[in-house]
C-alpha cells in the first residue's frame, strides 16, 4: 500500500528528494555497519526536515534501502530542500561520522526535483521519479563526491535550476551551483550541481566525448569511478623542507592563531578555500597540528594566491588580532624570500 504520511500521497506537482549512500554495498561494510548507517540516515532525515518547518510525518517516503525518497507537498518551498534541510542533513552526516568507525561512516549523493507524479496501489510511479532517480546517478556527482571528501554532493534538475536556483529564491545562493550534461541509461539532459561548505562553484569532472559503436549505438565516456566507503587516504605528508626557517616561521605563527590550532576549525578553514586548493590540499593532509599544518601552508604556496586566499579566510574565521597579523607578516616574509 502506499506510504499514506500525515494524510496525503502525491497526486500531481510535487517536490522530490532523494538521499543514496554512497558505495552502501561495499565489501567493507559488515550489515551492522549498514544497520548503523541506516537508523542514522532516517534520524538525519526527520531532524533536518522538522527543524526545518517541513514535517517528516507529512510527508510521503519510501525506502530504497541504500537511501530514501521524501516527496513533500506543492505547499512547501522548493528553495527549502536546496538549503535549510540540505544544510541540516550535512551536519547530522558530520556528527554521525565523528563517532562512527571508518565502515559505519556515510557520505550522501542528493537530488531535488519537480514534477508529476502519483500514487498507485504498491507506491510512487511517474516520469518526474525516474529523472529524479536518473540525475541521482550522474557520474559527475560521484566523482565530485570521491574527490572533495564532502559529507554531501547535491544533484538538481534543471527545472529546479529555472524555477529556483536561477531567481535566488529564499536562501539560495545561484553562484554556488555548477552546470553539467550527463547521459544515465536512456536519459540525456543537463542537471546542476553544488557541494554544500566549499566556497567556490563545483567543476565538472572532465569527460571524454561519446563514441558510436559499429552498431550505431552512442556510448558515454563520462568516468564510472565507484566511490570508495571512505576518504582517499592522504599520501605521506609534507615536511618542512631542511634550511627553510620562513616557512617554519609561518606555521610557528598559524599555530598561534587558536582557529588554526583547532582541527575542526581548521578543516571549516579548508572547506572554505578556493575549490581547487581545497582539493589540493586535502589528500596532503595528516598527522599533528604541526603537521597537518604544514601540509596546507606548503599546498597554499604551490597554489596561485593560495597563502593570500589562506589569510582571508582565516580572517573570517578569527578576525584582525596580533595573532592574525603575526601570520600575514611571516607570510609576507615567505613570499620575498
Amino acid at each position: 500500500m502506499p506510504r499514506r504520511y500525515g494524510g496525503w500521497t502525491p497526486n500531481g506537482l510535487c517536490s522530490l528528494f532523494v538521499c543514496d549512500v554512497a558505495s552502501f554495498g561495499h565489501r567493507s561494510r559488515t550489515d551492522l555497519d549498514r544497520h548503523k548507517i541506516r537508523t542514522a540516515l532516517y534520524e538525519g532525515l526527520r531532524r533536518s526536515f522538522d527543524d526545518s518547518d517541513v514535517p517528516y510525518d507529512g510527508c510521503y517516503r519510501e525506502d530504497r534501502g541504500d537511501g530514501a525518497l521524501v516527496v513533500v507537498p506543492p505547499s512547501v518551498d522548493t528553495a527549502l530542500l536546496l538549503t535549510s534541510v540540505t544544510a541540516r542533513l550535512r551536519a547530522e552526516v558530520r556528527r554521525h561520522n565523528d563517532v562512527s568507525i571508518e565502515p559505519a561512516r556515510m557520505r550522501l549523493r542528493l537530488a531535488v526535483h519537480t514534477g508529476i507524479a502519483r500514487t498507485d496501489a504498491e507506491g510512487l510511479v511517474g516520469t518526474a521519479v525516474n529523472h529524479a532517480f536518473r540525475i541521482l546517478e550522474a557520474p559527475h556527482l560521484k566523482e565530485i563526491l570521491r574527490l572533495t571528501g564532502a559529507e554531501l554532493a547535491l544533484i538538481t534538475s534543471e527545472r529546479v535550476h529555472d524555477d529556483v536556483i536561477r531567481h535566488g529564491l529564499g536562501l539560495v545562493n545561484p553562484a554556488e551551483y555548477h552546470r553539467i550534461e550527463l547521459r544515465v541509461k536512456e536519459t540525456v539532459t543537463s542537471a546542476w550541481i553544488t557541494v554544500p561548505g566549499l566556497a567556490a562553484p563545483v567543476r565538472p569532472v572532465p569527460a571524454a566525448p561519446p563514441t558510436i559503436t559499429d552498431a550505431g549505438v552512442v556510448v558515454s565516456a563520462v568516468p564510472t569511478t565507484p566511490d570508495p566507503p571512505q576518504l582517499p587516504p592522504p599520501p605521506a605528508a609534507i615536511t618542512i623542507a631542511d634550511g627553510s626557517p620562513v616557512l617554519g616561521d609561518v606555521v610557528d605563527r598559524a599555530l598561534g592563531v587558536r582557529q588554526l590550532r583547532s582541527r575542526h576549525l581548521r578543516d571549516q578553514i579548508v572547506a572554505e578555500l578556493p575549490l581547487a586548493l581545497a582539493t589540493l590540499i586535502k589528500p596532503r593532509r595528516s598527522g599533528d597540528d604541526r603537521t597537518d599544518l604544514t601540509a596546507i601552508i606548503c599546498s597554499c604556496e604551490e597554489h596561485p594566491n593560495g597563502l593570500s586566499d589562506l589569510l582571508r579566510v582565516v580572517r573570517q574565521f578569527a578576525g584582525d588580532s596580533v595573532e592574525v597579523d603575526d601570520l600575514r607578516k611571516s607570510i609576507d616574509e615567505l613570499g620575498q624570500a
